[in-house]
């Protein structure tokens, strides 16, 4: 649960900084790029995991 409280958290704080700089001045800074990368990724998790049952999860790991 902690996980996507920090995920959310860190969405709003990326949504802020594009409003806040505008988009071209937000995305010329490395770091904040680097900061959307992984906000991006952290969505991608969230969704997947939310989507996901635990036992096809299990499922799956024992494949490997």
């Amino acid at each position: 649960m902690l996980n996507d409280v920090f995920t959310w958290v860190f969405f709003c704080e990326c949504i802020l900084k594009i409003i806040g700089l505008g988009p071209n001045n937000y995305f010329r800074d490395n770091f904040n790029l680097f900061d959307s990368i992984v906000v991006a990724v952290s969505l991608v998790d969230y969704a997947l995991n939310k989507s996901i049952s635990p036992e096809d999860l299990a499922g799956a790991t024992d494949v490997l």
